[in-house]
């Protein structure tokens, strides 16, 4: 075995290194905070019925696995192949307990967007908290200049792993006051107003043909002109038909040819299965007199107007007879259009400006692209961020390194790892007013639903 594949990148006499990485010792970096921690503690909540989520297998194995992606993380830029000890095993069930036991607390029941809140009790613990992290803060910044890192490395660092939390303030305060406003304003609304008693059914600007049978349009394809679609009506089911609808049929039936018959007449290059010759004439009378002996089972007139008889032949064929002729196999495009198509997909032109348009318009007011969200930050973010700044080979260093990780660790094993930014409302649009190019007014509408408000 070649030992320099598994220490490629440690250093042994380098402890300030960036970055290292050694196996063995990430291997049991990787037990400790995703196996045993995780399953220790959701015993032990469970045996003294701590605060807790409840969880699915599904989310268990979703949380290993961004477990194991933020332990990766940390382990390879917070110097841990060489930091890591005894001292950071009990340092973090000290952490991971530690903690559990002051969430029990009645008054630490809280989170930080609850800050106005709080009760006396819940300031105090929080103040010293800080105190505590400050206090060790400054003793790593001294160690950071005694080793020669603290600038630039050390106090960048440390603004490059908060600048998460600054920018995603940022990014959520710009959605909300002025791209969410902007893009709802560019869109065209979808329904007209119409004067109350005039005309029941609402018009739809739409530039798809509507027939008589046509569904409800999804919000994507309505367009001008203004179209009027009915309500969509439910399909009749086998048990709803009614006997004169039966009878219909029947004569339909008896009226066209029957399979065999139309096959006979069919070109053979144009038959439902290719490349097979055509029956003889012995095979043909046969299935004739078969098909039109046996009336099994009969069902309505199908959407396209051809009447349809299932026959249950002995020996469990089962064929259908249609009144048309023409086979039901999909026809083969031409190579033309096949290309045709396939520019029209590629084509620059098209995609920067009508595709762009119609995307715009299809996607401006999804719920998705109207969601405000607020920074909510997490216990495990904040100490997962100073998981890594623990990188010293000193046993202060190291019991701080196993406190923040097992912290760390509490957050995803009783909570999950909730994101930074989380949904806090969706952008009213119900009071969005336009006009028509005629200057009438135009309904506000609640796109969610579709349902037509007053504006």
């Amino acid at each position: 075995m070649v030992k320099g594949f598994t220490e490629s990148c440690f250093v042994r006499d380098s402890p300030d290194a960036l970055v290292s990485f050694d196996s063995v010792r990430f291997i049991e970096f990787l037990v400790l905070v995703v196996v045993v921690g995780p399953i220790t503690y959701r015993w032990v909540a469970w045996l003294y019925n701590w605060e807790r989520d409840a969880k699915s297998w599904v989310d268990h194995f979703h949380d290993t696995a961004e477990g194991i992606g933020y332990s990766f993380v940390v382990f390879v830029l917070g110097n841990y192949a060489h930091t890591m000890s005894w001292w950071t095993v009990l340092g973090y069930f000290i952490g991971l307990f530690g903690w559990s036991l002051l969430g029990e607390l009645s008054f630490m029941k809280v989170s930080l967007p609850t800050w106005r809140t709080w009760s006396m009790g819940a300031w105090i613990v929080h103040l010293l908290a800080v105190a505590i992290v400050v206090t060790l803060g400054v003793f790593h910044c001294l160690w950071a200049f005694q080793h020669q890192i603290f600038w630039p490395w050390y106090l960048w660092g440390l603004v490059v792993a908060t600048s998460f939390i600054w920018v995603g303030a940022s990014v959520s305060i710009c959605e909300r006051r002025y791209l969410i406003p902007r893009r709802v304003e560019k869109c065209n609304p979808i329904f007209r107003a119409q004067p109350i008693g005039l005309n029941s059914q609402p018009t739809v600007r739409s530039a798809v043909s509507v027939s008589s049978s046509s569904a409800w349009l999804p919000p994507h394809l309505l367009q001008d002109p203004v179209v009027a679609v009915p309500p969509p009506a439910a399909a009749p089911s086998v048990m709803d038909v009614t006997p004169p609808e039966w009878a219909n049929n029947v004569a339909a039936l008896q009226s066209e040819l029957s399979l065999a018959e139309a096959n006979q007449q069919l070109d053979p290059k144009l038959r439902n299965a290719p490349n097979v010759d055509p029956p003889d004439s012995e095979e043909l009378s046969s299935d004739s007199s078969t098909a039109s002996g046996s009336m099994a089972r009969l069902r309505p007139v199908s959407s396209n107007g051809e009447s349809q008889l299932t026959d249950h032949r002995p020996g469990g064929a089962t064929s259908s007879l249609s009144s048309s002729a023409a086979p039901h196999r999909p026809r083969r495009q031409s190579p033309q259009t096949a290309l045709a198509r396939l520019w029209s997909a590629i084509d620059p032109l098209r995609n920067l400006t009508e595709r762009r348009r119609e995307d715009k318009a299809r996607f401006s007011l999804e719920p998705s692209l109207r969601q405000t969200y607020c920074v909510h930050l997490h216990h495990w973010q904040i100490f997962y961020i100073l998981a890594f700044f623990t990188r010293f080979p000193t046993t202060v260093s190291q019991i701080c390194a196993g406190l923040v990780l097992g912290i760390f660790t509490h957050g995803g094993a009783a909570y999950g790892f909730d994101s930074l930014l989380e949904i806090d409302t969706v952008y009213d649009v119900s009071q969005m007013t336009e006009y028509a190019p005629d200057g009438s007014n135009i309904t506000a509408v609640d796109y969610t639903y579709g349902d037509i408000q007053a504006a």
